[in-house]
């Protein structure tokens, strides 16, 4: 019974999948979005659709129709990142998928209007450091005051 729990652990510890997207409005007003999965490793493809149409994968294949409007391309050893100009109004289903063993995809609903800047996530990464910054910083007036310094 032991051995059958400790192999049904690892097997869904090591399972493969899309985690998060996220997306964004860059500077020059294309669309940014961030597709990360587990286990962080070589992924040997990762593709971008548009409902049934490709926009882009990573081993250089494009839809002729947006070929010059995207590009895939991994930035780190567990993202997948979609540059894509020209973004329509209205609402957008793009999906992300990732093949490493096996695939695995996520869909994400991208309105232009409502796309915040890429700096902003940036901005809210930092304000949830502030206070840890705050307390880290802190710390050698407290001990001061406290004798311990």
């Amino acid at each position: 019974m032991l051995l059958l729990a400790t192999v049904l652990l690892f097997g869904l510890a090591s399972a493969q999948k899309v985690t998060k997207m996220t997306s964004c409005s860059t500077d020059t007003n294309q669309l940014r979005i961030d597709c990360k999965y587990e286990p962080a490793g070589e992924a040997s493809l990762c593709k971008y659709t548009q409902g049934d149409q490709e926009l882009g994968a990573s081993n250089g294949t494009k839809d002729a129709a947006t070929k010059s409007r995207t590009t895939v391309s991994f930035v780190d050893k567990n993202n997948c990142l979609l540059i894509f100009d020209n973004l329509p109004d209205g609402k957008n289903n793009f999906t992300c998928n990732i093949v490493l063993k096996e695939t695995v995809s996520m869909t994400t609903v991208v309105e232009k209007k409502s796309l915040p800047p890429c700096s902003a996530a940036w901005s809210t990464s930092l304000q949830r450091c502030t206070g840890v910054l705050l307390g880290v910083s802190a710390l050698p007036l407290v001990l001061q005051f406290s004798g311990l310094l």
